[in-house]
């Protein structure tokens, strides 16, 4: 017999009640009367210890050792209501046995208004939609929806973001390919960018930057920086703010170091000239480093061997230079050209002496000739007296 639905919530036998809601799920028409009495359509409580159910709610289900089934089938494809029967209507729920095509695998799914079968989300309980590649960054192109983007990819077996790149060869590796007219910004992280399509123009571009480490406890014992500088275009190492194109404050090594040096990029070429007499005029010196007062250059704290620049400037000022602290530097290697005219220059001198050399020992070998003639002209003129005696 059908219950009459009058305005006032009531509670059921937990037993009757589960036969209620069975039959509400299948019928779909209702409550139907099973001898309980009446009850209300919107404050339902199935429960075991007789509380109302809240006035907000239709059916209010509680309970602490039994939950309550969703029914359970088996959906083949998000887009198909099927195998379910009747009217689609939004909002109807389903737990898939199987994961449909198109979907996110087994779990919950609703019945939304654009007519598909919708996943809902885990985590916060949220309900996610959208779609990617596999790989991809996910991020938020709505207040519900993820989507992904051909320029941001994780490589989760080697821990690394690649921005404009599939495969990053670091732990972040940008490099991205530009497409249109003009680029006025190029922010980038490894090794370059590509300009293609017919971009005509890049306005700036801005390197690699790393600042120092902001240590708010303990001991940072090393500081290294690897910094451009935007305006001229210089590289620092060991330093945020360098003044030349590469400007390393420590020790540097290296393999081999290629100088230019083609004829055709110089002009008022001029042989160096009294070489040997400015050589002369040079002191070398052993020295130390004063590292412990200059402790942010990195000073090598070993015996050192060179010159000192405020001299060399006053004999060869082309290989000395000031920085804008006026601290001068000095470039060893164009010292090399000193050094090969003044070897040269040692070289005329030492052939002169040895043709000077030369030319005395062949005066004593004259000398030594004649000698040897008159003492022979002498012994004859003496062995003629004796006979004539």
């Amino acid at each position: 017999m059908k219950t009459n639905i009058n305005s006032k919530s009531q509670i059921v036998n937990y037993k009757w009640l589960c036969k209620l809601l069975t039959a509400a799920f299948l019928l779909g028409l209702g409550i139907w009367g099973l001898g309980l009495g009446s009850c209300l359509a919107q404050g339902v409580a199935i429960n075991a210890d007789g509380t109302n159910a809240a006035d907000c709610s239709m059916l209010d289900v509680s309970g602490s050792t039994m939950g309550m089934l969703i029914p359970r089938v088996s959906l083949t494809d998000v887009t198909v209501y099927a195998p379910l029967t009747g009217t689609a209507v939004t909002s109807l729920l389903v737990y898939s046995n199987t994961a449909p095509t198109g979907g996110s695998g087994v779990g919950y799914y609703y019945w939304d208004a654009s007519g598909k079968w919708v996943r809902l989300g885990s985590g916060n309980g949220s309900m996610v939609t959208g779609s990617g590649t596999a790989t991809q960054v996910a991020f938020w192109n709505s207040a519900s929806a993820l989507s992904g983007d051909n320029g941001l990819y994780w490589d989760n077996t080697n821990i690394r973001l690649g921005i404009g790149t599939t495969s990053p060869g670091g732990y972040l590796d940008i490099n991205p390919t530009y497409t249109g007219a003009t680029v006025t910004n190029v922010f980038n992280q490894k090794s370059g960018f590509t300009l293609n399509n017919g971009a005509a123009t890049v306005t700036n571009w801005y390197g690699l930057y790393i600042v120092a480490p902001t240590v708010t406890a303990g001991t940072l014992t090393n500081r290294y920086a690897l910094v451009t500088e935007a305006n001229a275009g210089n590289v620092g190492i060991g330093t945020t703010s360098p003044t030349y194109k590469l400007h390393v404050i420590g020790k540097i090594k290296t393999d081999d170091i290629d100088e230019t040096s083609d004829e055709r990029l110089k002009k008022n070429i001029v042989t160096i000239d009294n070489a040997l007499t400015k050589v002369e005029t040079i002191r070398g010196v052993y020295f130390n480093w004063r590292s412990d007062e200059y402790k942010d250059r990195n000073f090598d704290t070993t015996k050192q061997i060179g010159v000192i620049a405020q001299e060399i400037e006053k004999i060869i000022p082309e290989v000395v230079s000031t920085d804008a602290d006026g601290y001068k530097s000095v470039e060893y290697s164009k010292l090399v050209g000193l050094l090969i005219e003044a070897i040269k220059e040692l070289k005329i001198e030492n052939t002169t002496l040895k043709d000077e050399n030369n030319a005395r020992k062949a005066d004593i070998e004259n000398l030594k000739i004649e000698i040897r003639a008159k003492n022979e002209q002498q012994n004859i003129i003496g062995a003629s007296s004796k006979i004539s005696k």
